[in-house]
C-alpha cells in the first residue's frame, strides 16, 4: 500500500514567503548598519566636543589660578619688601598671557562656548589686571613699598580683582552649563537600548528565516509534501 500525506494548500506560496522574509532581514540589517554609523558620528562629535569643552573650562581655572597666584606674590612683595615673594612671578605672567592666547584661538575658531562679549570683558581685564600688577611690581624693586601697598589699596586695584572673580564664575558657569547641556542631547544609556533592540530584531528576523530555509531544504528531500505523523513513524520503524 502507497502512503500518500498531503497538506492543505497554503494561501501563500512558500517561495514568496522566505522571499519576503529574506527582504525584511535585508532592510533591517541596512537599516541597524545606517543607524550605527550615525551613532557613530554623532557620538565622536560630541566625544570631541566636549573635550574641547573641558579643555576650555581648565584653560579658564589655570589662568585665573595663575593672576591669584601673581597678586599673592605681589601682595606679600609689597608688605615685606622681601624679593623672595616674587620668584615665580614672571613665570605666572607668561603663563597668563600664554592662556590667555589660547583662548583668543579658540575664540577665533568660533569653538568657544562662551559669550563673544563676555570673553572679550575678561580679556580685557586680564590685561589691565596683568599691567597693574607689573606696575606693583615695578615699584618694589624700586623700593617703593608704600607706594606699592597705596597702589593695591586703591579703588581700581580692589575692582580688578573682583571684577576677574564674577566674570570668571560667570564663563565657568557657562561652561559647566554647556557640557551638561551637550551630555543631555542623547544619553549614552538610551543609544545602547536602541542598539540592543535593533540587534535583537535583526537577530530574530535572521533566525526565523534560516529556519524557514533549512524547512524548505529537508522538505525538498523528503518525498512527502509533508511530515508524517508519529504513528507513521512508528509503524514504518517497526517495518
Amino acid at each position: 500500500m502507497s502512503i500518500s500525506l498531503r497538506l492543505k494548500p497554503t494561501r501563500f506560496d512558500r517561495k514568496r514567503m522566505l522571499l519576503t522574509a529574506f527582504i525584511v532581514t535585508l532592510l533591517l540589517l541596512v537599516s541597524a548598519i545606517y543607524w550605527f554609523t550615525f551613532q557613530n558620528k554623532w557620538l565622536i562629535a560630541d566625544y570631541h566636543k566636549q573635550n574641547e569643552m573641558a579643555a576650555e573650562q581648565d584653560t579658564f581655572d589655570d589662568l585665573f589660578l595663575n593672576i591669584q597666584a601673581a597678586e599673592s606674590a605681589m601682595r606679600g612683595y609689597a608688605a615685606t619688601g622681601n624679593p623672595a615673594f616674587k620668584t615665580n612671578f614672571q613665570a605666572q605672567i607668561n603663563s597668563i598671557r600664554t592662556h590667555n592666547s589660547a583662548l583668543k584661538e579658540i575664540q577665533n575658531r568660533s569653538r568657544s562656548s562662551v559669550d563673544p562679549q563676555l570673553f572679550s570683558a575678561f580679556n580685557r581685564l586680564i590685561k589691565e589686571k596683568t599691567e597693574f600688577m607689573q606696575r606693583v611690581n615695578s615699584l618694589c624693586e624700586l623700593k617703593n613699598t608704600g607706594e606699592a601697598m597705596a597702589l593695591i589699596a586703591t579703588e581700581k586695584g580692589i575692582i580688578l580683582t573682583d571684577s576677574i572673580l564674577k566674570v570668571h564664575q560667570s564663563i565657568n558657569a557657562l561652561l559647566l552649563d554647556s557640557l551638561g547641556q551637550s551630555k543631555k542631547v542623547q544619553p549614552i544609556h538610551n543609544t545602547n537600548k536602541q542598539h540592543c533592540l535593533l540587534g535583537n530584531s535583526c537577530f530574530h528576523f535572521m533566525y526565523h528565516t534560516a529556519f524557514l530555509f533549512i524547512a524548505e531544504r529537508d522538505q525538498k528531500s523528503y518525498p512527502y509534501r509533508g511530515y508524517p505523523s508519529a504513528a507513521k513513524r512508528t509503524s514504518w520503524s517497526n517495518t
